[in-house]
């Protein structure tokens, strides 16, 4: 069974290019899409997502994103010589947000070693309860 998504395709497209005609500000467009707090940050992630990579950027994922060790690193040591933004990292990477950045970040910044993203399945699979027979 995969994720779903808050937001469609559709509704993420429209928005970015409301946004960027200058329509509705990311606040006004937030609100419509009933997003709770940074809403308006949200709109501006997809905007960048959208100019950097295109529509298909935009596409709701079936399942959560895996990043590598290395992979991470190599996002982190990009933010820390060359100055990109968290926005900006992004964009470039495909990263649907930049607060996964700044996670990766925090880690780096207190000395704790990036990890490979390894799922255990059975942590999100409830174990069945036996039936009590009377």
């Amino acid at each position: 069974m995969g994720r779903k998504a808050k937001y469609t395709f559709e509704q993420k497209l429209q928005a970015v290019l409301d946004y960027q005609s200058g329509k509705k500000s990311a606040a006004d467009i937030a609100l419509e899409l009933d997003m709770r707090k940074r809403g308006d940050d949200r709109i501006r992630e997809w905007t960048n997502l959208y100019k950097a990579n295109g529509p298909d950027a935009l596409n709701p994922k079936e399942k959560h994103s895996s990043y590598s060790k290395k992979f991470k690193e190599q996002v982190v040591q990009d933010y820390m010589q060359n100055g990109l933004s968290q926005n900006e990292l992004a964009a470039k990477y495909n990263i649907s947000s930049r607060s996964v950045i700044i996670q990766w970040i925090k880690r780096y910044n207190n000395h704790m070693e990036q990890r490979d993203y390894d799922p255990h399945p059975e942590v999100y699979m409830p174990e069945r309860k036996q039936r009590k027979k009377n």
